[in-house]
């Protein structure tokens, strides 16, 4: 997360959020000017580490700049706008599926060998596998703040829980609760904040455009020509590569994120 004077940007992974963290940091690097005003709080941020709350496995105990709106304090909320980032959905999955961190021993929340008895040839899985894998294994499962994960498994897909987690301002009670709301005509405006969401298709542009309204135009200007940043796909695979039935169990899934955006979002 990086907080700025101005700003909050929650940084929700495989969006794009290192290009911003990156950007950021470049605008406030410690050039001469900076440093002759580093104490004017105007040039003051900071990347935000806290505790990893959303999934429990080797690595949960390490802070994360992957913080969530919910653990936010008021105090640093106050007079800020908060700002992320979207993706379509299905380049998400995809960009989760070749980056990997899946994977390894230490990202897991099951045993492997409990794994294999569903996927056989895991890690060595197909996209398609490793969407269902996705499905069967989610992330939040050992979560101990979690009353009943198979009831949320069978609710909501894992982006849906992803969102919930990082934007609502009670995600836990939320998920907690499903049974009390209509999840096709939720009121997001009673469980969301106010959030301006950046489009990662055009990411440079967007986020331009959104930082002209704090910092002078020389500053901010080489964000247009800026190159994308963690990359992991290299044109391996892209959208049209996905199965129909694949298609459909992500969309059949992830309708709160879907409808949130009115697209096909997370």
């Amino acid at each position: 997360m990086i907080v700025t004077k101005d700003l909050i940007i929650i940084n929700f992974p495989k969006t794009g959020s290192t290009f911003v963290r990156e950007v950021m940091k470049k605008i406030h690097s410690h050039s001469l000017i900076n440093k002759l005003l580093r104490f004017n709080e105007k040039y003051r941020y900071q990347v935000l580490m806290l505790p990893q709350i959303r999934t429990f496995n080797k690595r949960y105990n390490k802070p994360t700049e992957h913080g969530l709106y919910s653990q936010i304090d008021a105090e640093l909320l106050k007079n800020k706008q908060v700002v992320s980032v979207k993706r379509n959905l299905f380049d998400y999955f995809i960009s989760l599926y070749l980056y990997g961190d899946w994977k390894k021993s230490e990202a897991l929340n099951f045993n492997e060998d409990k794994i294999r008895q569903s996927f056989s040839e895991f890690p060595r899985l197909t996209f398609e596998e490793y969407i269902k894998f996705n499905y069967q294994y989610p992330f939040y499962f050992n979560n101990p703040q979690l009353k009943n994960p198979k009831k949320i498994q069978n609710l909501l897909g894992p982006a849906s829980v992803q969102f919930v987690f990082f934007y609502f301002k009670k995600p836990f009670e939320f998920l907690n609760n499903l049974e009390k709301y209509d999840l096709q005509n939720l009121d997001y405006s009673k469980l969301m904040p106010s959030i301006t969401f950046l489009n990662q298709e055009n990411l440079n542009r967007e986020l331009y455009k959104l930082l002209s309204k704090y910092y002078p135009e020389k500053k901010i200007k080489f964000i247009l020509k800026e190159e994308k940043k963690n990359v992991s796909n290299s044109n391996k695979m892209s959208v049209n590569d996905i199965k129909k039935e694949t298609k459909e169990l992500i969309i059949k899934n992830e309708t709160l994120v879907i409808n949130y955006f009115k697209d096909l979002y997370v």
